[in-house]
């Protein structure tokens, strides 16, 4: 009989039990790249981050599961299968996976995307049988197959990335683009329309005024940019950038201002 999982199950003692992971980057009957960009980060890149406590393995073509699992099992107890196309995934959730799996002394757990097998059971078996069903953290086994869903999951991420830095301090006043290895640091203020990608860092007292984007760049502490497109660069503190600016690998000292070929 397979069981539904209402309820997240108590933590117990993992250490002595094992598990690797398989992330399978290519889906069967769909046409979406796993490969596809996500605020500047492979889809697939977010699940292979989640499943960080397991050694893990990615692998472009599609195949069955179990052939997978059986391929890459090794001496591991459990193997995780799973498609690179659910990026809202948490470590903590692969985590309550694994230890609902084990708790359960299960065979094989199916879940939105894959599954976990005890490689002792599926050794033996021709014919593998689920034998329990996991739900709990349903929100986040969200299955990316079209380019809707790709725009809504990016929706969600961005949603979280403001929500981080909001809780530090930054200041965000309007619609903004930020990639996820982007880093700024409190007291930091953004105004709408900025695009910021790579892996940029905003430093403290930074203030953004609109439309600028920045690309793998630093911005000094104290810098004001409006209407500026900064690429490859680094602004040391307090300078002022604009409007209407174009710096590309270009490497400014403290208190400089430039401004761009037109006036706003």
């Amino acid at each position: 009989m397979i069981e539904i999982r209402t309820q997240l199950q108590p933590k117990i003692h993992t250490e002595d039990i094992t598990c690797n992971a398989v992330v399978v980057c290519k889906g069967k009957n769909t046409k979406l790249d796993f490969h596809s960009l996500i605020l500047g980060k492979q889809m697939c890149s977010f699940v292979v981050d989640a499943l960080c406590d397991y050694p893990t393995t990615t692998i472009d073509e599609y195949d069955d599961y179990f052939k997978i699992a059986k391929d890459h099992c090794g001496n591991f107890d459990y193997t995780i299968v799973i498609g690179g196309n659910l990026p809202l995934l948490s470590v903590s959730d692969m985590q309550n996976l694994v230890q609902y799996a084990i708790f359960k002394n299960a065979n094989l757990v199916k879940f939105t995307g894959g599954y976990v097998v005890k490689n002792s059971y599926l050794k033996n078996t021709a014919n593998p049988m689920c034998d329990n069903v996991y739900t709990q953290d349903f929100e986040d086994f969200y299955l990316v197959e079209n380019k809707t869903q790709l725009r809504q999951v990016t929706k969600i991420i961005q949603s979280r990335i403001i929500a981080k830095l909001d809780a530090l301090g930054v200041e965000i006043l309007g619609k903004v683009q930020i990639d996820i290895d982007v880093q700024i640091d409190g007291g930091a203020v953004i105004f709408g329309g900025n695009v910021i990608k790579g892996f940029s860092h905003i430093a403290n007292g930074v203030i953004l005024k609109e439309n600028n984007v920045i690309e793998d760049s630093f911005i000094g502490e104290g810098s004001c940019l409006s209407y500026s497109v900064i690429t490859n660069s680094h602004i040391g503190k307090n300078c002022y950038i604009g409007p209407f600016a174009e710096l590309n690998g270009v490497k400014l000292v403290d208190n400089q201002t430039i401004k761009g070929n037109k006036e706003k």
